[in-house]
């Protein structure tokens, strides 16, 4: 097995990919799209976004690194599920912090009128 600060900056090296190559596009849709795009679920019956597809894109070839590492073969089928929860979580949560910082960035340096 991998060492797990190996596994930390893999997760966090997508998560900055992702908000690199989306932030403006992050700041005009809801919040939950991020949670769809990395589940590659949708919430609702709506068609998903181009940013969602593209999301999902970057972040599945992450998560199949990591189990791969992880030796998730020798691993039980709800052991083998509580890592990839805990794995998409965790790039969600770290996504939608950089947007919530990049948003918060942009109203605080914006004139007063």
């Amino acid at each position: 097995m991998r060492n797990i600060n190996e596994l930390m900056g893999q997760i966090d090296e997508a998560a900055k990919k992702i908000f690199s190559a989306y932030a403006v596009k992050l700041l005009d849709e809801p919040l939950s799209n991020v949670v769809e795009a990395v589940w590659g679920i949708p919430i609702d019956k709506s068609h998903r976004t181009s940013t969602q597809r593209q999301i999902e894109a970057t972040i599945r070839p992450m998560l199949r690194k990591i189990q791969d590492a992880l030796e998730a073969d020798e691993l039980a089928g709800a052991k083998n599920c509580a890592i990839d929860y805990l794995i998409k979580r965790l790039a969600i949560s770290e996504i939608l912090f950089m947007t919530q910082c990049y948003k918060l960035n942009l109203l605080s340096n914006e004139p007063m009128i």
